[in-house]
């Protein structure tokens, strides 16, 4: 990991062709939770059997401009930070274009028609080799469906996206006191301590 971002990062590494990494398989069963069960579902939705409420996960395209309208409400209420997800939202012509991009992942947890929550990520080319990181930027759950597996289908849905994009590792950031986020990916990944810092443009 070469890139640590944010003050409590985590690592979450995935079995990748392109980067060597070999997992036992129980550490592999671990990590994915059972999500090789799941493989011969159809690409992007992702249904959870367990949960008493039932959702899909789904990876939005070019065309799911309204989910993705529907998943920045969705981090505005979950994060309390109506301004930044709602105050200058972008266009329609830009959440197109975004969505389509190969460098940005969104996944959308759907429950009875509403996107509960939401995974936006984005995909990081390295130079020091060839080969790429992907990088969890965002990921919320509505309260109302929070401690029903959502948050980790979710993280479990990007590691089938990494894999088949044979991305070397997922990270992700977590603030000081957000125990139940450290709770989480501590269970998936490997915490890593270190320091962010943001640097204004000029």
């Amino acid at each position: 990991m070469a890139i640590p971002w944010g003050p409590v990062p985590v690592v979450f590494p995935i079995i990748s062709p392109m980067d060597g990494l070999h997992l036992s398989k129980a550490a592999f069963a671990h990590y994915l939770g059972g999500v090789v069960d799941l493989l011969s579902q159809r690409t992007g939705t992702m249904p959870d059997m367990s949960s008493s409420v039932p959702y899909i996960i789904h990876r939005l395209a070019s065309d799911d401009v309204a989910l993705m309208d529907a998943m920045l409400a969705t981090f505005g209420e979950a994060f309390e930070d109506a301004e930044t997800y709602g105050g200058n939202r972008p266009g329609a012509a830009y959440l197109k274009r975004l969505l389509a991009s190969d460098q940005f992942i969104a996944l959308a947890a759907v429950a009875d028609g509403d996107v509960v929550g939401g995974l936006a990520a984005y995909v990081l080319q390295k130079f020091e080799q060839e080969r790429t990181e992907i990088y969890i930027y965002d990921l919320a759950v509505a309260a109302s469906h929070r401690r029903m597996g959502i948050a980790t289908a979710m993280i479990q849905e990007l590691g089938k996206v990494a894999a088949a994009q044979g991305a070397c590792v997922i990270f992700v950031q977590a603030d000081h006191g957000d125990d139940p986020a450290i709770a989480l990916y501590t269970k998936l990944g490997t915490r890593e301590d270190v320091l962010h810092f943001d640097i204004a443009v000029p």
